[in-house]
């Protein structure tokens, strides 16, 4: 799923950023729905993406990868992707990485 429409593009932007998130399970409206990231998170992510040095590399390892578990380690998202990557069920009935912050650096 790409991000909500109330999300604006930033000027380069090629929607890398919502690729790497499908690639990895991630569906950024639920995200935003649950209230784990907000529109302006969201938003932050895209334009880091779209300053990013590394973009024909990434544009490339998509393509390459449909599906992964984790992002390449140049990604400038990786920590906040890996955040709101799905979560499983673990002993207990809590949810794995439940409470992290999802604020990105800058």
């Amino acid at each position: 799923m790409s991000a909500p429409a109330s999300i604006v593009w930033p000027k380069g932007y090629k929607g890398l950023m919502e690729k790497m998130a499908r690639a990895l399970g991630i569906n950024l409206g639920a995200a935003v729905s649950s209230g784990r990231i907000d529109a302006n998170g969201i938003e932050r992510l895209m334009r880091r993406c779209a300053l990013c040095a590394d973009e024909s590399v990434c544009e490339r390892w998509l393509a390459a990868n449909p599906s992964v578990n984790a992002t390449p380690s140049y990604c400038v998202n990786s920590r906040v992707l890996a955040e709101l990557k799905p979560t499983d069920i673990v002993a207990g009935g809590e949810v794995a990485g439940a409470g992290a912050s999802l604020t990105p650096a800058e």
